[in-house]
């Protein structure tokens, strides 16, 4: 039996710790709760080890994951959310050590008291993945713009219940104002009508937002 030199023994532990470890990966949803901002996952990728009989990679899937912070764009008094539905897609980062000390408290500096490596409960969820067989819809991006869509968009805070206002819709508003007390004038005998009262009015339109 032919004894394997350092280098091809090197190789195979390096091969192995690569097969081994998940970093990154996209998964499902399978379940959200809006308070805690945290998601149940299920890998969509699976996993694959090298068989030592067959020398070959054998798929296996990978399990839920439960409890998973999802990274929405925020940060100190500011933040973009949106509603994760079962069967949504995330883009999973697996963080290189324990984050069950970060997750309970959010402190600064934290020691790991599990010295785990590369673990699937120390996943990060980022919103927004999508396949290239499942493309936003034409109807929500532009090559020049920034698209926010949705059925139920609310700014400044979710207790948000006042419709915004159009600028065409509201300037078709005053000006039928405009019009009926301009038309609406007392004429004395023998007098010429009066000019108009209320000029037409100024644009109450954004410069960069639009919306429909």
């Amino acid at each position: 039996m032919e004894t394997p030199d350092l280098g091809a023994l090197l190789a195979e532990v390096a091969a192995f710790t690569r097969g081994s470890m998940t970093t990154a990966i996209p998964a499902t949803v399978l379940a959200y709760d809006p308070v805690r901002q945290l998601v149940t996952v299920k890998p969509t990728v699976s996993g694959r080890y090298h068989h030592p009989d067959s020398d070959q990679l054998i798929p296996f899937p990978l399990p839920a994951i439960a409890n998973v912070p999802v990274a929405f764009p925020s940060s100190s008094g500011f933040s973009i959310t949106w509603p994760l539905l079962p069967g949504d897609t995330v883009y999973l980062v697996i963080a290189d050590s324990s984050l069950d000390e970060w997750k309970s408290t959010g402190a600064a500096e934290n020691i790991p008291i599990d010295t785990r490596r590369f673990d699937l409960t120390d996943a990060v969820a980022i919103p927004g993945l999508r396949s290239i067989a499942d493309p936003i819809p034409a109807t929500g991006v532009s090559a020049t713009a920034m698209v926010i869509a949705g059925a139920d968009i609310r700014l400044g805070s979710v207790a948000a219940t006042d419709f915004v206002a159009l600028s065409a819709k509201v300037m078709v508003e005053l000006n039928k104002i405009i019009q009926a007390f301009n038309v609406h004038a007392h004429v004395a005998p023998g007098t010429s009508p009066p000019a108009p009262l209320m000029v037409p009015a100024s644009t109450v339109a954004a410069v960069k937002v639009k919306a429909e």
